[in-house]
């Protein structure tokens, strides 16, 4: 009745263009988080960490009055700033990669090793991520603190390992995926909406 049987190959064209938009698409939305997350809370915590402790310094140079428990705080910022930042990193190819060997060897092969390499990454931020939530979670049942002049609560600082973790596996996911993905042309999509 009007319906158009479509052949085989480009049901299933179609269905991998598709699934490559997908790929796209979470690509698109991870990098865009990552980019907040790590622009937010790295950027905003660095300009906190360094207002805060010019502050103490003046302090306790000016007034002989430092501020309480501004090393935890300042510890606490700093593993924000640096997990936070792990993902974007990654990103924006910030890490450190030595591809002296690699870069010499044929289009396959390297392809074989960016996805091992890539795997790799995948497997072990993700152990990290289940190990580190399971760190976090048993910190925030039994309402840890960190003692000292002032008394903080520890499991704001746990909760940024898995956070970090989360995101860096994501984004090593999203890597293989884009590297796995069928090359083709994207078709127009007037044409997709045709099948």
């Amino acid at each position: 009745m009007g319906c158009k049987v479509v052949p085989d190959a480009k049901a299933k064209a179609v269905r991998e263009i598709l699934g490559m938009n997908i790929i796209l698409k979470a690509e698109s939305i991870s990098r865009g988080v990552n980019r907040k997350v790590a622009i937010g809370l790295s950027g905003v915590g660095m300009i906190l960490l360094a207002s805060a402790l010019v502050v103490d310094a003046s302090m306790r140079t000016l007034f002989n009055m430092p501020i309480l428990a501004l090393d935890r705080i300042a510890e606490a910022l700093l593993v924000w700033i640096i997990f936070a930042a792990f993902a974007y990193a990654l990103i924006t190819h910030a890490h450190v990669r030595v591809t002296l060997v690699v870069d010499r060897l044929p289009h396959r092969i390297r392809l074989g090793c960016e996805i091992f390499s890539n795997l790799v990454g995948l497997g072990f931020f993700a152990i990290l991520t289940f190990v580190t939530w399971s760190y976090f979670w048993e910190s925030w049942v039994i309402r840890e603190v960190i003692y000292g002049p002032v008394r903080m609560p520890f499991w704001p600082i746990k909760l940024s390992m898995p956070v970090g973790f989360s995101f860096i596996t994501v984004e090593f996911l999203i890597r293989l995926l884009h590297i796995l993905r069928p090359k083709h042309e994207v078709v127009e999509e007037e044409e997709v909406a045709e099948f």
